[in-house]
């Protein structure tokens, strides 16, 4: 299930990013019918993308933030492709040192978030982060496969080179073990939520060197600025509240249901339409 072509559902979620919402409220804002407006409320609760307050507000959660990021993401595929395609005049070295620095540091935000002891334990918001650190790593590899500056990306010669790109990663976690000196290893209880800020934040600090090196190119500010908008931004939001709280685990009743595959709800409600 996305948000992307369901408008209904996209203006319901974007009324709550800012606070929550009362129904009135919701209902005077987008001027729909009751029948309507509680079977969005139904779906979009079903979904896990909002939940109810202590008063009985509707509010966004975790995952319907990544929802409508993701679905800006998708609305603005054809604007990757026209980007990706405006980088071709840049210079290829140049681009190639800057792109590659910035997979790897992307590379590290979905290592990071993979290896946490937190992730295991199944924190809903690690496993976002995780999910968007890999489409963000998606987006720039197919930046540069799109560039001819890696292989293509059902090739083997590409999985050759994730796998390299994988090893460096870790390489740059390893450190002494406290008990043997001599023996290098990841201690990934230091793999915090801070420590994923910082990267995050690290990732963000290159994605506009870039954009600084190539001051006046208007194609890599519009990927700088897709980069953000749909990956980066989410994943800073995302990391800052994993900092300022400590999150539970997700109980066997909360775990997300199969998401259906069209607008309608999959039990008997309303019918209703975007």
């Amino acid at each position: 299930m996305t948000m992307y072509k369901r408008p209904t559902k996209t203006k319901l979620i974007e009324e709550l990013i800012h606070g929550e919402k009362s129904y009135t409220e919701l209902k005077n804002k987008l001027g729909i019918s009751d029948p309507v407006l509680q079977g969005h409320l139904k779906d979009l609760r079903r979904f896990g993308w909002i939940d109810k307050d202590e008063h009985g507000s509707y509010i966004l959660t975790d995952k319907g933030r990544v929802a409508l990021a993701e679905a800006e993401e998708m609305k603005s595929l054809q604007e990757t492709y026209d980007v990706i395609s405006g980088l071709t005049t840049l210079d290829r070295t140049t681009l190639d040192e800057g792109l590659r620095l910035l997979l790897h540091e992307t590379d590290k935000i979905m290592a990071i978030s993979a290896l946490s002891p937190h992730y295991f334990r199944n924190y809903e918001t690690w496993n976002l982060c995780h999910l968007k650190a890999i489409h963000a790593v998606d987006f720039i590899s197919k930046a540069r496969v799109s560039l001819g500056l890696d292989p293509p990306l059902e090739s083997k010669e590409h999985g050759k080179h994730i796998h390299e790109e994988l090893r460096a990663v870790e390489a740059e976690f390893m450190t002494p073990d406290p008990h043997n000196p001599s023996v290098m290893d990841i201690d990934v209880n230091r793999f915090d939520a801070p420590f994923l800020m910082r990267q995050v934040e690290r990732t963000m600090e290159v994605a506009s060197q870039l954009q600084d090196i190539f001051k006046g190119s208007e194609p890599v500010k519009r990927f700088v600025e897709l980069l953000f908008r749909a990956y980066l931004d989410p994943l800073r939001e995302l990391t800052r509240k994993l900092a300022a709280q400590n999150e539970k685990p997700l109980s066997q009743a909360q775990e997300p249901s199969p998401s259906p595959t069209d607008e309608g709800p999959a039990s008997a409600a309303p019918p209703h339409s975007s």
